[in-house]
């Protein structure tokens, strides 16, 4: 499914007239974590840090904010839910924000 903001920004287009989906890409995200394991997600964050506890470990998921904003940016183009902006784009998930957005 084309999600409203892909479809008004015209991303559709850039993707199917110009075949750019956002490949060789690099993203930095900064939000409140991200579920890794997310099927639209699992292929594109390949990256991050969790300045919150001070490791590297980017996989950290709490409210869901991250995960959506993530997968507004490059959810994958897979027959399943929604596709993001730029699917074909890579991700690192830079973790700010506690569970409560602090």
């Amino acid at each position: 499914m084309v999600p409203w903001g892909v479809d008004d920004s015209d991303a559709d287009q850039v993707h199917s007239v110009l075949s750019n989906r956002g490949a060789g890409i690099k993203v930095a995200f900064i939000d409140t974590g991200v579920d890794c394991t997310h099927p639209d997600l699992a292929s594109r964050i390949i990256g991050g840090f969790d300045f919150v506890s001070g490791t590297a470990s980017y996989c950290s998921y709490y409210d869901g904010h991250g995960t959506r904003v993530a997968g507004i940016l490059a959810a994958a183009s897979n027959g399943s839910g929604v596709v993001g902006m730029a699917p074909d784009a890579s991700l690192y998930s830079l973790r700010v924000c506690d569970g409560s957005g602090c």
